[in-house]
């Protein structure tokens, strides 16, 4: 899990990828990751407000706002 770890943090493995890499699940790599003060989410500002903005939109879609 170092070495998937060191992976991830170098940007050479999604979280996934460290994941299979080192033989555990998504949650456990993750876990591990926080557990050393590593952020394993890197989606940026603009991108979650952009999500959000798309969710609002589907929901609002559902409801026929």
């Amino acid at each position: 899990m170092k070495l998937a770890s060191e992976k991830y943090v170098g940007e050479e493995f999604s979280l996934c990828r460290a994941a299979e890499f080192a033989g555990v699940s998504i949650q456990q790599m993750a876990r591990y990751l926080a557990e050393r003060g590593i952020s394993f989410f890197r989606q940026g500002i603009e991108e979650a407000e952009r999500d959000v903005n798309e969710a609002e939109s589907w929901l609002c879609n559902a409801r026929s706002c």
